[in-house]
């Protein structure tokens, strides 16, 4: 059975596009060196969305311990837990 790939190079762009949700859509990168710029910097983006993320919840964390209620909401299972 023959595959719809040419190449190892077309399967890796294939398989890098569709698990960084980037696509492959309309508009891509046709040659190889377009596409392997296009996996770095899907690559970099990846802890980039996990650092904005971690930072939007640190901030309503330390909003949400200044009203205390996190913390009495903390230790009141810590009660129950012991």
């Amino acid at each position: 059975r023959k595959s719809g790939f040419q190449s190892v190079w077309s399967s890796t762009w294939y398989t890098f596009s569709t698990a960084t949700t980037v696509g492959y859509g309309d508009i891509s990168p046709s040659n190889g060196g377009s596409q392997l710029l296009a996996i770095i910097i899907a690559l970099l983006g990846i802890p980039l969305d996990g650092l904005i993320v971690g930072v939007t919840i640190l901030a309503a964390r330390m909003a949400i311990d200044k009203d205390g209620r996190l913390g009495r909401l903390v230790q009141a299972v810590k009660t129950r837990l012991t």
